[in-house]
C-alpha cells in the first residue's frame, strides 16, 4: 500500500512489515511495484497479514526482551554473558543468530510509556536473571563479591 506524502513520495506499507520509515519517489514505485484493485489486492493482503503473527525475522508483530534500569555497572558482565551464548549458537547449541549476538541499546514505545533499555535475546535471559539476582544480593550485603 503506497500513501501519498508528498508532491513526489510514499510511504510504502507492506502486510508483514508495517509502514515503512523510508520515503519511497514515484519513480522508484512505479518500477517496483504493480497498481492492483483493491477488490484484487486485500485477499493475498489478509492471508500475508494474518501469517505475519508468527514471523521471526521482519515481523509487524515482535516480542522483545528488554532490561531497564542501570546497567552500566553490570554492561560487560551481561556482554559476558550474551558473548559466551553467541560461541554456543557457533557450535549448534543455541539458536542465537549473529545479529542477535551484538548488545542493543533500544527505545521501545508500550502505549503511551516510552521506555530505554537493552535488548536482549532470548536465550540469555535465564543467564541475565541469575546475574542480575547475584548483584542483588551483593549489593545488599547477602552475598560477598570475590
Amino acid at each position: 500500500l503506497a500513501t501519498r506524502k508528498s508532491d513526489d513520495s510514499f510511504f510504502i506499507a507492506r502486510p508483514n512489515t508495517g509502514v515503512s520509515r523510508q520515503e519511497m519517489d514515484e519513480t522508484d514505485l512505479l518500477e517496483k511495484y504493480t497498481l492492483r484493485s483493491e477488490e484484487r489486492a486485500q485477499p493475498a493482503w489478509e492471508r500475508i497479514f494474518s501469517e505475519s503473527v508468527d514471523y521471526t525475522k521482519g515481523a509487524r508483530v515482535l516480542d522483545v526482551v528488554l532490561v531497564c534500569g542501570s546497567l552500566v555497572q553490570l554492561w560487560n558482565q551481561l556482554q559476558d554473558i550474551v558473548k559466551s551464548h553467541a560461541l554456543r549458537s557457533e557450535d549448534k547449541s543455541s539458536t542465537m543468530t549473529a545479529r542477535d549476538a551484538g548488545m542493543k541499546v533500544v527505545r521501545v514505545k508500550v502505549g503511551q510509556e516510552q521506555l530505554v533499555g537493552l535488548r536482549l535475546p532470548p536465550e540469555v535471559i535465564a543467564s541475565v536473571v541469575s546475574k542480575l539476582k547475584t548483584h542483588e544480593m551483593i549489593e545488599s550485603g547477602q552475598a560477598i563479591n570475590f
